[in-house]
């Protein structure tokens, strides 16, 4: 069975609101274990030394960079995966509400596993997230 998931907002609708989303996200505190965030803090730096972050960057040097303050801002959390404590760090992109303008498809495959592909509707599609 397949479902379409649409979109609760619009594109533009995220960008009026990310202003004053960003900074009502920044003013909510998360307390941290030691390891959490060791880890958080840890993680993000690897992905900065191999390309994959840029920063970090303050609050006005993320508004000079980008040009907008039409910009969301997505909370990082870690969890530990398994017996291994496998680190996987998270952007909470339903906390910014940037995953309430995307539009997706649901798929229940026949051995009961989902299978979720996640498809952009303001890039026509073209960028496909999977979990």
């Amino acid at each position: 069975m397949v479902e379409l998931v649409p979109a609760s907002i619009t594109e533009d609708e995220l960008r009026q609101s990310a202003a004053w989303r960003r900074r009502s996200l920044m003013c909510q505190s998360k307390n941290f274990k030691p390891e959490e965030e060791a880890a958080l803090l840890e993680t993000t730096a690897e992905e900065v030394a191999r390309g994959f972050l840029k920063g970090p960057y303050s609050e006005q040097e993320t508004s000079v960079l980008l040009e907008t303050e039409e910009r969301s801002l997505s909370p990082r959390f870690v969890l530990f995966q398994g017996t291994s404590g496998k680190i996987t760090v998270i952007d909470d992109a339903k906390k910014s509400s940037v995953n309430s303008s995307l539009q997706f498809h649901r798929e229940v495959a026949a051995s009961g596993r989902g299978l979720v592909l996640f498809f952009d509707v303001r890039s026509g599609g073209s960028r496909c997230f999977w979990r």
